[in-house]
């Protein structure tokens, strides 16, 4: 079984390669999903969590208030580590889970996390495919996707680990910064490579 390591900013369209790559038959280990799964109602990560940042970040029904708890983590680099240290952990035990779930032979699996390379998730995986795109366009996209302050949108790029750096890292760059169609062109070209006899 090999693994891709599918990895990129925010508004990067990394999700949507993702998506490509599984109508590909590609089989998906979600970080993002992962993510909320450990911090559903109930959870020791949610409560955690309400503890460290008070009961303003939870919703009257008890789910996580994601926007809340952004606003408080993106402003203060020692409550994002805070809030990394409850979280990650367990997204990391609960990727290790899935991927010694996989069958040993047949499709190919690519685990899509925008922290691959801050966790150091590499070491899991074969290849690392990382979606690029220039930060006027990732800004762009974030402004348009989630109807944010500008300002909001560049403390958030500007948290998360250069694309410079996360180049250093990758096998792969997929280029981002034009059309679906030329996306879609670079995803299936790199898919026929793995998939080829």
């Amino acid at each position: 079984m090999k693994i891709i390591g599918l990895t990129g900013g925010i508004a990067s369209g990394k999700s949507t390669v993702s998506r490509m790559l599984e109508a590909l038959g590609a089989i998906i280990i979600d970080a993002d999903r992962i993510a909320r799964e450990v911090v559903v109602p109930g959870s020791r990560a949610l409560a955690e969590v309400a503890e460290a940042f008070g009961a303003g970040v939870l919703h009257p029904d008890g789910t996580l208030n994601r926007s809340a708890l952004a606003r408080i983590v993106f402003n203060d680099p020692v409550a994002l580590e805070r809030l990394n240290g409850i979280t990650h952990p367990r997204i990391i035990e609960a990727i290790n889970r899935r991927i010694a779930a996989l069958p040993r032979q047949g499709r190919i699996a690519v685990l899509d996390a925008a922290l691959l390379i801050e966790l150091r998730l590499y070491a899991l995986v074969d290849e690392i495919w990382l979606v690029c795109v220039s930060p006027q366009t990732q800004q762009e996209r974030l402004l348009l996707r989630d109807h944010m302050a500008p300002a909001d949108a560049e403390k958030i790029i500007r948290a998360q680990l250069p694309l410079s750096e996360k180049m250093k890292a990758a096998t792969r760059c997929i280029d981002n910064n034009g059309s679906l169609e030329d996306l879609r062109r670079q995803v299936e070209t790199l898919w026929n490579e793995q998939v080829k006899p």
